[in-house]
This record gives structure tokens, sequence and C-alpha cells, in this order.
């Protein structure tokens, strides 16, 4: 005898729409940069995975993943955070207020010192 129920209900798939990327109305060089980063790395079936910096090391694995966002760092903290970053694969970066918001000649200091240390890694 089964032990099926009447009111049993099949799995809910979700099913995702995406847009036509030649659809879009935006440049055709950012049209082509999308291409590379939605099916040229990663997952390559259209999907772009962004994680904040905290979980991106942990969680990012073999896939294309976008760091974003972060507290204001000294310079030790923010030479320590690009060097995790190199060692865990990442094959470039992304700085806001770690940048813009120092005085300028600091902010040169800093992003001399930041590239230094991606050469040392080849990125």
């Amino acid at each position: 005898m089964s032990t099926a129920t009447a009111d049993a209900q099949p799995p809910v798939t979700a099913s995702v729409t995406r847009p036509v990327l030649d659809e879009l109305d935006v440049p055709l060089g950012k049209r082509v940069r999308l291409r590379r980063l939605l099916y040229g790395r990663g997952l390559k079936n259209g999907t772009l995975l962004i994680l904040p910096i905290d979980q991106g090391l942990e969680h990012g694995g073999r896939c294309f993943v976008l760091f974003s966002g972060g507290s204001k760092l000294g310079d030790d903290d923010l030479l320590t955070k690009v060097r995790t970053g190199l060692e865990a694969g990442a094959t470039g970066l992304i700085f806001g207020r770690n940048m813009w918001q120092r005085p300028f000649d600091e902010a040169l200091a800093i992003t001399e010192r930041v590239h230094e240390l991606m050469k040392g890694f080849g990125a």
C-alpha cells in the first residue's frame, strides 16, 4: 500500500528570466565586458556572484567574485587585506573609501604600495 498522501506537492523549481545582453541599452564595450563576466568566468551560465569581502574569501570557491564594501582601514590593515585577497587567488582589487577618503598625497602613496604588492603576485 502506498504511503503517499493525496495533498503531496511537487518540488518547486525557480525560473529565472535573464535579459538578452544585445538588447540592453548600454555601449558595445560594456556589453562585451558583461558577457565575459557572466559567461566566460565562474559558473559560465549568466550568474555573477557578488559577496562582501568577509564572505567572498570564505565561500567564493573557483568562481569570479567581486568583493564589495568594508570599513575604512589603516595602511597596515589595508595591505593585509590586499595580501590576503591575492593569496586567495584574486586577480584584481577595487577600493572606494580606503582611497578617496585619504588626502591626495596619502592616497597616491598607498596606491603605489598596493601596486607593488600586486606586482609580487603577478596581478
